[in-house]
């Protein structure tokens, strides 16, 4: 319970020293810059069967996906903090709920 404990704080510790690099200037004055690469869909298809023996898988046209990469390289930095925030909030919920077992843990003796 404790090392469970210890690992969603050190994890929370980590990513929250990562993302507050924001906030920090780099060695010319700049300040760092998240990049987030994306890679193009592998798949990118409408999935159902009009009939029995009928395909299953409509592909999207070549330059809809082109698009969709493009769409999605424009909010990757948007997704990445959605996904902080989202991360933080789950990692401090884990912990809260082994506040009481910790407590009382450091309690005995």
């Amino acid at each position: 319970m404790l090392s469970e404990f210890d690992e969603l704080v050190a994890r929370r510790k980590q990513l929250k020293a990562w993302w507050s690099l924001r906030n920090k200037q780099t060695y010319n004055g700049g300040g760092h810059e998240l990049r987030v690469d994306t890679a193009r869909p592998t798949l990118v298809s409408l999935c159902g069967q009009a009939y029995a023996g009928a395909r299953n898988y409509h592909d999207a046209p070549e330059f809809f996906v082109v698009a969709l990469a493009q769409e999605m390289q424009a909010n990757a930095c948007r997704l990445a903090k959605v996904a902080y925030e989202n991360e933080m909030a789950r990692l401090d919920a884990s912990i809260e709920s082994h506040r009481e077992s910790v407590l009382a843990e450091l309690a005995k003796d």
